[in-house]
């Protein structure tokens, strides 16, 4: 079982911030008022609220909400439901979850200085990079699968990444298959999905802010009626 939300932050104007923000419990506000700008503020708040979304829609309620932490390696998590996990990067969002551990990497294409960021790749993965026609496509589709599966196996972007290499779809690491699946969201950003070779299937839907936050709701009375 997998699901996966993905949402445009321009759905949500600065001045709507503050009425969504009312959906979610105020242990939550601190953690993205703190951030200056709005667009960093609005991926704080689309995460978390497309995090309601879903367990309203699994649960019925969303009182787990309170339960959001972080572990050793900040990775979020809610005690008593499924793994997920959360990127975001310019105007995207993507919130998934699964039944097992999963991890999901979202970056947008811009020059960069790749021959210095490649000295973290495998040596495979360096040589590619080097051989690539298009060297900055390549690049970010090697790094955004790094971290992908770092997020699904929950030690960090800066722990391994040497270790392996991802020119394959499926990737031995850390005594597991790993399965990579791309993610055909906006032509100018790179996304993976990184899972076990169990998920061969989910299902990709974007979402408004409007629809996370109105229809939960609905969704969750469905679910207790059913």
């Amino acid at each position: 079982m997998l699901r996966l939300l993905y949402t445009n932050i321009e759905c949500l104007e600065d001045k709507e911030i503050a009425h969504y923000l009312d959906f979610l419990p105020y242990s939550m506000h601190g953690d993205i008022l703190r951030y200056k700008f709005a667009d960093d503020q609005k991926h704080r708040l689309l995460a978390r609220l497309m995090l309601r979304y879903c367990l309203l829609e699994t649960t019925g309620s969303d009182e787990l909400m309170t339960s959001w932490k972080k572990n050793d390696n900040h990775k979020p998590y809610v005690a008593g439901w499924y793994p997920f996990n959360i990127s975001h990067a310019g105007k995207w969002v993507i919130f998934a979850y699964s039944n097992e551990d999963i991890g999901v990497d979202i970056e947008k294409q811009t020059a960069v200085d790749y021959q210095s960021l490649i000295a973290y790749f495998h040596p495979e993965e360096q040589a590619y990079v080097r051989l690539s026609d298009d060297k900055q496509l390549s690049f970010f589709n090697i790094w955004v699968k790094k971290e992908a599966i770092l997020k699904a196996i929950g030690t960090g972007i800066v722990e391994g990444w040497q270790e392996f290499s991802c020119l394959d779809e499926i990737v031995a690491y850390k005594n597991e298959k790993w399965l990579f699946h791309s993610l055909s969201i906006d032509p100018g950003y790179v996304s993976y999905l990184c899972t076990s070779e169990n998920i061969t299937s989910f299902e990709l839907q974007e979402v408004r802010a409007s629809t996370i936050a109105t229809q939960a709701h609905s969704a969750a009375y469905a679910l207790k009626e059913a």
